[in-house]
């Protein structure tokens, strides 16, 4: 029987050293080793003032897009950052990522005094800021640092955002209000959560880089059909269905679909006719391979 983490090497293509590798367990330092640390960690608030430690449940992984170069951005306005990720990838990155379980053996005491989560799902917040999640533990819940946290005076930042499993249910927004109150700042550009979670603060929504696609309007002067292109992963939540289902009432002479992802196993459902290509798993310099005047791709 293969593990939840295992299943999402296999289905995401994750670059993972080990995806057999157990759940991280949460480190906790001798208590006289944790206030040694501390006296460090003020002594260098003192002298150098505020430092970042950036968790993330996945990192590092290229393929996941804006997460990978935000961090990037944070490492190069913010150099001495330091890097956690709950389970173990493969992924260069410029600088050395720590195992999450690790956390209070090494933030105290290299005198971290913010701490902004990156995760794919409230689930790790949530876990970190000792918000029970209830029921079994989802593959991306990390260990409770919510007490060393508090301990190493240590803030806790995070954000709300769509993908990862959230959906502006009434359940998910009352765990997100608990969780907003345990965090220092929470970010969110979902209305649902602007509306209902107090003390929320709103941001733009984030994009991914774009550079491979170039600004033109020569597109649009085209008289041929109208060609897009969606790509995403397979769960539901993507939203597959529902780009399949929008273009089974389109007119087949002005529109077609093309699609990227493991999705070959839905060839049957595609719509008939000459609307829709599939071309399956591809990297992203293939991107500019296929033609399209419009570009779908979900969180």
């Amino acid at each position: 029987m293969t593990s939840a983490f295992a299943d999402m090497v296999r289905h995401f293509q994750l670059p993972a050293r080990d995806p057999t590798q157990p759940r991280p367990e949460v480190a906790h330092p001798p208590r006289w080793r944790a206030a040694a640390d501390r006296i460090r960690g003020e002594a260098r608030r003192r002298r150098r003032g505020r430092r970042l430690a950036y968790l993330d449940s996945m990192f590092p992984w290229e393929r996941s897009g804006f997460r990978y170069h935000e961090a990037e951005v944070i490492l190069q306005m913010l150099p001495d950052t330091l890097f956690f990720s709950l389970w173990e990838l493969t992924d260069p990155f410029p600088a050395p990522v720590h195992p999450l379980a690790e956390f209070l053996r090494i933030a105290p005491a290299a005198g971290v005094t913010d701490a902004p989560m990156r995760c794919s799902s409230s689930y790790s917040k949530g876990s970190a800021a000792c918000v029970p999640a209830g029921g079994r533990p989802p593959t991306m819940e990390g260990p409770n640092l919510w007490g060393g946290l508090r301990a190493a005076r240590i803030r806790l930042h995070g954000g709300i955002y769509p993908g990862g499993g959230f959906v502006p249910s009434p359940e998910e927004l009352a765990r997100t209000g608990l969780l907003a109150s345990r965090l220092h700042t929470t970010f969110s550009y979902v209305p649902e959560v602007l509306s209902e979670v107090p003390g929320v603060t709103p941001v733009d929504q984030a994009f991914t880089k774009t550079h491979f696609y170039v600004p033109t309007s020569e597109r649009w002067e085209r008289h041929g059909p109208l060609v897009c292109l969606f790509a995403a992963d397979a769960p539901p939540r993507k939203g597959v269905d529902v780009a399949l289902a929008a273009f089974r009432g389109l007119d087949e002479g002005r529109f077609h679909l093309h699609v990227v992802g493991p999705h070959e196993h839905r060839r049957t459902s595609f719509p008939p006719g000459g609307r829709r290509s599939a071309a399956g798993s591809l990297p992203p310099s293939c991107a500019t391979c296929i033609a399209g005047s419009t570009f779908s791709s979900p969180p």
